[in-house]
C-alpha cells in the first residue's frame, strides 16, 4: 500500500520497495516548471514560476503543486538522470529498456549484466 514504508521508518527500519511507479511526463510540462525549478540559475535557464518548500529539507517544488509539496516525504525525486544521447527519445529508450540509441538514431544493445 502507498505509504505502507512510513510505517516501517517510524518503527526505525528501513522499508524494502516492492514496486517502482515512474512518472514519465512525455509531452507533459518541463521539470524546471514542476519538480526541479532552479530558482537561484539566470532567467534563461529556470522557468516563470514562484518555488515552495516541500516536507524533504531542501527540496523545492514550484508553486504550482502546494498538495505534492506537502507530500514529498512519501516519494522519491530523481534529478540526477543522464544520457549520451542528445535528444529525448533516445535518452528515453536507454532509460526504460536495455537498448541505446545512438545521436543518428541508430540502436545499439546494451549489456544487461553490466547494469546491474
Amino acid at each position: 500500500a502507498l505509504g505502507a514504508g512510513h510505517e516501517a521508518w517510524a518503527a526505525g527500519q528501513a522499508p524494502k520497495a516492492k514496486s517502482v511507479i515512474v512518472l514519465w511526463l512525455w509531452g507533459g510540462p518541463s521539470h524546471i516548471d514542476m519538480f526541479d525549478p532552479k530558482p537561484d540559475a539566470p532567467s534563461d535557464f529556470r522557468g516563470p514560476f514562484g518555488t515552495i518548500p516541500t516536507r524533504t529539507p531542501g527540496m523545492h517544488f514550484t508553486e504550482l503543486l502546494p498538495k505534492t509539496a506537502k507530500r514529498s516525504n512519501m516519494f522519491s525525486v530523481i534529478r540526477s538522470m543522464q544520457s549520451s544521447n542528445g535528444g529525448h527519445p533516445g535518452g528515453f529508450c536507454g532509460f526504460d529498456t536495455v537498448y541505446g540509441v545512438f545521436d543518428d538514431g541508430a540502436f545499439f544493445w546494451r549489456d544487461a549484466q553490466a547494469l546491474g
